[in-house]
């Protein structure tokens, strides 16, 4: 413990010196710590490999998305041009119904409105 000067006591530094091994244990520690040094590494190279994994993986379904998205746009597209000739189609149809003369045209008027009116 540092006393009041910041100094480590007495028997701190004796502590530590406990705590050293021997000049006879070094090469043993320097194994050692070899060895540990070794096997972090290699959990190191195993993150970096998970990680490039990782941004594969993600870079694959990022394309996958965009390509998703490219072809919703073209589905939406198909689809607002089809609604657009149906109802030039009905807007056709209904003007044909109207100019119908006499009572052809009565009828077809007549079973139209009706037809209208239960759809809805």
């Amino acid at each position: 413990m540092p006393d009041t000067e910041g100094r480590l006591s007495e028997t701190t530094h004796q502590e530590a010196m406990v705590s050293r091994p021997p000049d006879g244990d070094q090469e043993t520690d320097l194994a050692r710590l070899g060895r540990e040094l070794d096997e972090v590494k290699g959990q190191l190279w195993e993150l970096q490999k998970k990680e490039k994994q990782s941004e594969r993986t993600s870079a694959e379904r990022i394309a996958t998305l965009e390509k998703d998205l490219k072809a919703a746009r073209a589905y939406t597209l198909d689809a607002g041009l089809a609604r657009i000739e149906a109802e030039g189609k009905l807007r056709a149809l209904r003007a044909a119904i109207m100019g119908v003369p006499g009572l052809s045209g009565w009828l077809l008027r007549r079973a139209a409105r009706k037809l209208v009116d239960s759809a809805q």
